[in-house]
């Protein structure tokens, strides 16, 4: 009879016995098979390399499984279905639309003979839809065209500048007639608000 190590738990038992008495792991098939100097020390260090082998392989496989997913082509109904339910993102790099702030004619003029500073804070450089009732149809002494709107002062009216560009549209316009121009706030210049529409 010779002892031999139990590779479970690394007892001595009788290489005749049928299994370990301490774990109950079967020794028959060991018979032969290891040295009865064996220490038990040498057969964890086996048992950690294997195990951390067997790891390693599964972290990489399912790396590899991660990298390949991530790099198939999304199927055209899920791709379909995310545009639809999602808007198309703007440019980084695109400016925000500029807030065009409505008024009329009339309330612009208020607002500039009840406090002239707090009027230039809200309209001036601001983007304007201002309507109104056109009082006048002329041209400054540079030829250059403009407009007037009706105030509750007839004679501080909202004077709107044009260019010369915009003779052939502006010749269509009576006195009158009821208007909505888009223009920028110019502050106000001898007690009537001044709008710049040669850029809208």
């Amino acid at each position: 009879m010779a002892l031999i190590l139990c590779d479970e738990c690394g007892t001595q038992v009788s290489d005749k016995a049928l299994a370990c008495t301490k774990c109950g792991n079967p020794i028959a098939s060991l018979v032969g098979t290891s040295p009865v100097n064996t220490a038990p020390a040498e057969v964890k260090k086996t048992k950690k390399s294997s195990a951390m082998a067997i790891g390693g392989l599964i972290v990489l496989a399912v790396i590899v499984y991660i990298f390949y997913d991530m790099g198939k082509p999304a199927k055209n109904t899920s791709v379909a279905n995310t545009e639809a339910s999602q808007p198309a993102a703007a440019p980084a790099d695109a400016a925000p639309a500029e807030v065009v702030l409505q008024v009329s004619a009339k309330q612009l003029a208020q607002d500039y003979n009840a406090n002239e500073v707090a009027a230039d804070a809200k309209y001036k450089d601001k983007l304007l839809e201002v309507t109104g009732t056109l009082e006048g149809i002329n041209k400054d002494f540079s030829d250059d065209p403009y407009l007037t709107l009706e105030t509750d002062n007839q004679f501080l009216p909202v004077h709107a500048n044009y260019s010369k560009a915009d003779l052939a549209d502006l010749s269509k316009l009576v006195k009158g007639q009821d208007v909505t121009m888009t223009c920028r706030g110019k502050g106000m210049m001898v007690g009537s608000p001044i709008l710049d529409c040669t850029q809208s």
